[in-house]
């Protein structure tokens, strides 16, 4: 169900974890992301269907700039902001350029970035 292109901007990510409305549908899009989320992909795969709805209960909060609380953010802030998506994101602020040149940028310097870690 995700729309995911290669390369697309976070906030495209970001703005379709909204329109998930099963688990099946998350798992699908950040599956869809796996290089630039492999943190997100590892949390959505252990989810069970309560999980899910303690997720959308707080992204909720969240879009309405309300904090969900430290305990759902130690469990899903990496669903939200994945750490590649974050770090190409603040590569890409710093130094003025695309996300995508950032991205093929550090996956070249920094591809330890990119493994998925046992």
């Amino acid at each position: 169900m995700s729309h995911a292109k290669p390369m697309e901007k976070p906030e495209a990510y970001s703005a379709f974890l909204t329109k998930c409305t099963t688990l099946e549908q998350l798992r699908a899009h950040v599956l869809a992301y796996e290089d630039l989320a492999l943190d997100a992909v590892d949390i959505v795969h252990k989810m069970t269907t309560a999980d899910f709805k303690e997720f959308v209960r707080g992204l909720k909060m969240e879009r309405r700039g309300k904090f969900a609380g430290e305990e759902w953010a130690k469990r899903f802030i990496a669903v939200l902001m994945p750490e590649p998506m974050f770090t190409i994101s603040a590569i890409a602020d710093e130094y003025k350029v695309p996300f995508a040149v950032a991205c093929i940028r550090l996956k070249e310097v920094q591809p330890e970035l990119f493994e998925r870690h046992a």
